[in-house]
This record gives C-alpha cells, structure tokens and sequence, in this order.
C-alpha cells in the first residue's frame, strides 16, 4: 500500500490505509513549528540551509486503535500558507464546551 501511494501527499495515506484495516478517522492532531531548515532538508527542497521553514506533524487517530499514522513535513516559509476557518455559532450563542 505505502508503495503504490509512493510520490503522492502523506496526507492521502489515511484513506487506503482505513479502508484496508477497517478504521474510521476520528480526528488529525496538527502541530506546527517553526525552524531553520538543516542542510540535508536544503538540497532536498533547493532552498538554503538555515532559512527559515515550518515543521507540520500530523498525528491520524481512530477511536479504535488510536494513533495509526503520523506525517511529518519540512516546508520552506516562503512556501507555506496556513489559513483557519473558525465558524461561529449560528445564533451568536457560544459554541458547547466554551461557556
């Protein structure tokens, strides 16, 4: 399975991989951080060693297994965009688990 997905995003391995073990994606744990990217991260990505670059680890859980994948990237931050869509309650009340 992770030969055939070879060259493709990390992040389409949960898809195959649930419906291969019969897992059901619950929720992705993401944490991103910013660093120097070393050398070896460098040439792979052509930028220069040292320049600034983000770090995105996703953590893919089942509520049956629990954690079954993690992704761990390098991004330049000239290449990186992170944008959110927060939604608000559609009443304007606060959403459960906040009040």
């Amino acid at each position: 399975m992770i030969e055939s997905a070879r060259g493709s995003s990390p992040l389409v391995l949960f898809s195959p991989i649930c419906s291969s073990y019969g897992l059901r994606l619950t929720h992705i744990d993401e944490a991103t951080t910013g660093i120097a990217i070393g050398p070896a991260e460098a040439r792979r990505l052509g930028c220069a060693a040292g320049a600034p670059g983000l770090r995105v680890v996703h953590r893919f859980h089942d509520d049956t297994v629990g954690l079954f994948e993690v992704s761990d990237e390098i991004h330049p931050a000239d290449r990186f965009t992170l944008s959110h869509r927060f939604d608000a309650a559609p009443d304007g009340a606060d959403p459960p688990g906040t009040a």
